[in-house]
C-alpha cells in the first residue's frame, strides 16, 4: 500500500467550479443545422461531449504534486498538453496550421446589428443569422469560458471564417491556449476546467473509479439531450442525474445519432490509481 502524503491527511482544499453551459437547440431541424455547420467548420466531436461535468477532487490534483504511479501518462503533466493533443482528444482535422485571425481581416463584416463596443465588442445575441447565431452559442462557452456573452473581434473574425470554410482552423490550437491559461487560477477563482481535464483522461484511459460513473452518467445526458440546469458556480461533485426519461427507441433524438448510448463501463482494476501507458 502506497505510504500516506501529508496532503492526504489534510482538510481538502476547497475548488470552486464554474459549470459550462452550452446552448443546444431543443427542435431537430436547428439540432440538425448546428450539427452540420460544427462539421463544416471540422469541431462536430464537440456536439457529442458532456460539457456539464464539475469535479472539484480532479481539479484538486494541481494543487498537490502528482504521485509518480502517474509517470509516461498525461495525467501526470496535462498543463504541458500540445494543439495537437487536444486536437486528439476532440477529433479535429489535424495538418491545419492555422491558429487565431487577426482581428482586422473583416471576416465578420455585417454579421452584427450595430456597431462594436470599443472593449466588449459584438454579444452573440445580435448576429443577424440566427443559424450563425446558433453556432456562436454553442462554441463561445468552449472557447471564451469567462466571458461566454461576448465575442471579441479576433474570435468574430477567426469563427466566421471557419463558419465560411473561407480559413479553416487548427482548433487544438485554441483549446490548448484557453487550457492553458485558467490552470494558474485554479483554486484561486471558479474553474471551468473540469470537462476539458475529464476528456483528456478518458481519451487516454486515465479515469479514476468515481471519473468513470460523472462521465457515464453526463454522456448519457448528451445522447438523450437531458441537460441539467445548473447555476452558474458550483462546488459539488456529486453529478446531476436527469429526471426525465430519454426519448423513445421508436423515435430517438437527433442527438443520440451523433452521439450513442454509453454502454457499460467494465468494472475498475483493482488498483484504481494505475496508470496506462500515453497512446500514440
Amino acid at each position: 500500500m502506497p505510504e500516506a502524503r501529508a496532503e492526504d491527511l489534510m482538510d481538502p482544499i476547497p475548488i470552486p467550479i464554474k459549470a459550462l453551459i452550452l446552448a443546444i437547440p431543443k427542435e431537430d431541424e436547428e439540432l440538425q443545422e448546428l450539427a452540420e455547420d460544427l462539421r463544416v467548420m471540422g469541431c462536430e466531436g464537440l456536439l457529442a461531449k458532456p460539457w456539464n461535468l464539475r469535479s472539484e477532487d480532479t481539479l484538486r490534483g494541481f494543487k498537490y504534486e502528482r504521485g509518480n504511479q502517474w509517470d509516461h501518462t498525461k495525467r501526470r503533466d496535462p498543463e504541458n498538453g500540445t494543439p495537437d493533443v487536444w486536437n486528439r482528444v476532440n477529433k479535429f482535422p489535424r495538418g491545419i496550421s492555422e491558429g487565431w485571425t487577426g482581428c482586422r481581416d473583416g471576416l465578420f463584416t455585417g454579421k452584427f446589428r450595430g456597431d462594436a463596443d470599443p472593449k466588449e465588442a459584438f454579444q452573440p445575441a445580435n448576429c443577424r443569422s440566427k443559424r450563425e447565431r446558433r453556432v456562436l452559442e454553442f462554441l463561445l462557452p468552449i472557447l471564451n469560458p469567462d466571458k461566454p456573452k461576448r465575442i471579441n473581434l479576433t474570435m468574430a473574425n477567426t469563427l466566421f471564417g471557419a463558419m465560411s470554410g473561407i480559413r479553416p482552423v487548427n482548433r487544438g490550437i485554441l483549446i490548448h491556449e484557453v487550457v492553458a491559461q485558467a490552470f494558474p487560477h485554479i483554486g484561486r477563482k471558479p474553474s471551468f476546467l473540469s470537462p476539458f481535464i475529464l476528456h483528456l483522461y478518458q481519451h487516454y484511459e486515465l479515469l479514476l473509479a468515481d471519473e468513470e460513473v460523472l462521465m457515464m452518467i453526463a454522456s448519457d445526458e448528451v445522447a438523450y439531450k437531458l441537460i441539467p440546469e445548473v447555476g452558474d458556480t458550483e462546488t459539488s461533485n456529486d453529478p446531476i442525474i436527469p429526471e426525465v426519461a430519454p426519448s423513445s427507441p421508436v423515435n430517438p433524438h437527433p442527438l443520440s445519432r451523433l452521439a450513442s448510448p454509453h454502454s457499460p463501463s467494465p468494472p475498475p482494476p483493482s488498483h484504481p490509481e494505475a496508470g496506462h501507458p500515453l497512446h500514440p
